[in-house]
Parts: structure tokens; C-alpha cells; sequence
């Protein structure tokens, strides 16, 4: 072989080997696994229940972002903030990554105090 064939050929593996490794690095942001840990003693039992409850919806629909960002937001109004972050980073690795929704202002009932709530 001369060495312009060799030199190609270099070329060649080096990006195939560039191509693998990104691919490689890709699939394991995907495959992040749930936050560990699945009761808290220090909060109520009805929590751990609901807590198991969506773990096991999450682990049934895995490719279904609404079931992680219901947990992230069961983690997150617990203060469970480590937890929720990791549900999050999940969401975010997905296809359609981390979306803003729209959001109505409607009164509660304190008339001086406007909530947010989804539609």
C-alpha cells in the first residue's frame, strides 16, 4: 500500500471511531436511570404510596415524558429538590426535550393575589 491510501484509510476509521463514540455517549444520556430511593421516612405514608405509584407508571410508559415530569413535580413539591432535578435531566435527554407551557392567569380566591394555573 502507498501512503496516500494509507492515510485515507486513517481518515476513514478515525471518523468511523468518532461516529461510535458519540453514538455510544448519546444512548447512555438517554438510558439516566429514575432517582433511587422509593419511601422517605420523614414524610407522610401517602406520599411513599403515591411515590410508588408513579414510579411504576414512569417504569410501564419509560418513553413517556408527561409520567416523568408528574414525578419530578411530586418530588418537587415535597422539596425533594435532587430528585426532581434528575427527573428533569430525563425529560431534557428525551426527543422532545424540556418544553415551556402556557399558562392562564386566573384569580383565586383572594382577589388581590393572581395564581397561575395551567389550562
Amino acid at each position: 500500500m502507498n501512503r496516500p491510501r494509507i492515510v485515507r484509510w486513517a481518515v476513514v476509521g478515525g471518523i468511523c471511531l468518532s461516529i461510535a463514540v458519540g453514538l455510544t455517549i448519546s444512548r447512555k444520556r438517554d438510558r439516566q436511570p429514575l432517582p433511587a430511593g422509593s419511601s422517605y421516612a420523614n414524610l407522610p405514608e401517602i406520599f411513599n404510596q403515591t411515590l410508588r405509584r408513579m414510579r411504576d407508571e414512569v417504569r410501564a410508559h419509560e418513553k413517556d415524558p408527561e409520567a416523568i415530569r408528574k414525578l419530578a413535580r411530586l418530588y418537587q413539591a415535597n422539596r425533594l429538590y435532587r430528585e426532581a432535578r434528575a427527573c428533569y435531566a430525563l425529560v431534557a435527554a428525551g426527543p422532545e426535550g424540556l418544553s415551556a407551557r402556557r399558562l392562564s392567569s386566573r384569580r383565586c380566591c383572594n382577589p388581590s393575589r393572581t395564581m397561575f394555573l395551567p389550562d
